[in-house]
């Protein structure tokens, strides 16, 4: 049958940053020849190990953004209709991006299913603007399946919109094969990292805060990530900024040469920064917000509410308990944050819409 010869379409537009990763981690787990990748020509990371995966121009800035919309993304979809009419029996949202509205409509006008990872559902104070969220709430409310990282954000999304809809929690896998990591530099100093995205939610004046007054000798914070409102870095000896997009290679830099992994977070839903955590074996500080208690179990990491002084003892045990940090890095390396195999075969069905013959 013709239909038996179908395939899933995998979209994955974005250009950086962590989503494309998390598509490819999806990828990497599903049959090969079950389904397509389609990726972004202008994206930064390499899916040529993938057969099957296929890319269209997008844009470079907010500027050929516009342009591109209007005439570029017009064409290149009525070009690629036969295809998609043809191809496929489903649709695999591995997140929301600006451009997966007409595919999203012409599913539903075939009436073939939507499938839809919800990483954050409500957006976080600060982040993106009142389309932003209309568009989410867009693919939400047409989606056959909702997929969420953690139970916090199934139970916000239930509230919010009240409407029943089939769902499943399954959390972030590991991504420590998109990482080569660099030998390790020497060095007497203790490294705490914090990394990723810079939003107000993430805490990171907090942590400056905390990390000047506690006065820690022979220690250095490294603030990493590209700040998304008017952020002042705070000019102190022994702390290192790199206030910029991070490229894979330096993230795994950056994870490789840390002792330390901060996350002090005024509020979240699930942070991609934990997996990449587990995946560099590095203790963790993490404040106890939203969805992130979901990642890691209790005695996995140091534990903090969202205020300055838990995070200076924090610090301060961190930094001075050696053995503390050597028993957290060997949880980690024992942590399997994998899908475990039935969360696995859940997300092949889901995504597939049939039980994988391998």
């Amino acid at each position: 049958m013709a239909g038996s010869k179908q395939k899933t379409l995998i979209l994955s537009l974005a250009r950086r940053n962590s989503q494309p990763l998390y598509a490819l981690n999806i990828a990497r787990k599903l049959p090969e020849g079950s389904f397509d990748l389609m990726t972004s020509k202008q994206s930064t990371y390499d899916c040529n190990r993938f057969k099957n995966c296929f890319s269209i121009y997008t844009y470079t800035n907010t500027r050929t953004f516009f342009l591109s919309s209007i005439f570029l993304l017009p064409l290149q979809f009525i070009m690629l209709l036969p295809k998609l009419v043809r191809s496929y029996d489903r649709l695999y949202l591995p997140y929301g991006h600006f451009w997966d509205l007409p595919f999203i409509l012409l599913f539903k006008i075939l009436r073939k299913p939507i499938i839809y990872t919800v990483h954050d559902g409500i957006l976080h104070q600060g982040e993106g603007h009142t389309a932003v969220q209309y568009l989410e709430n867009f693919r939400i409310k047409r989606a056959d399946h909702l997929i969420f990282l953690t139970h916090f954000v199934e139970q916000e999304i239930k509230n919010q919109f009240n409407r029943s809809v089939p769902s499943s929690v399954i959390p972030h896998g590991s991504l420590v094969a998109h990482f080569d990591f660099p030998p390790k530099l020497e060095t007497d100093e203790t490294r705490i990292l914090f990394l990723g995205r810079i939003s107000r939610y993430k805490g990171v004046e907090l942590l400056l805060e905390a990390f000047e007054e506690s006065q820690l000798p022979n220690t250095r914070l490294i603030i990493a990530g590209e700040p998304i409102y008017p952020f002042k870095a705070k000019e102190l000896k022994a702390v290192d900024y790199h206030l910029e997009y991070l490229s894979e290679a330096k993230i795994a830099a950056l994870l490789q040469n840390a002792d330390i992994l901060v996350l002090p977070y005024l509020e979240g839903t699930q942070s991609g920064v934990v997996s990449l955590g587990i995946s560099a074996g590095l203790p963790m500080i993490c404040t106890r917000v939203g969805g992130l208690p979901e990642q890691l179990e209790e005695e996995e990491c140091i534990w903090i509410e969202p205020n300055k002084k838990d995070l200076k003892e924090a610090l301060k045990t961190m930094v001075t308990d050696a053995e503390l940090r050597a028993k957290l890095r060997e949880k980690m390396s024992f942590k399997n944050q994998d899908l475990s195999k039935n969360q696995l075969a859940e997300l092949k069905h889901l995504i597939l819409g049939r039980t994988p013959s391998h």
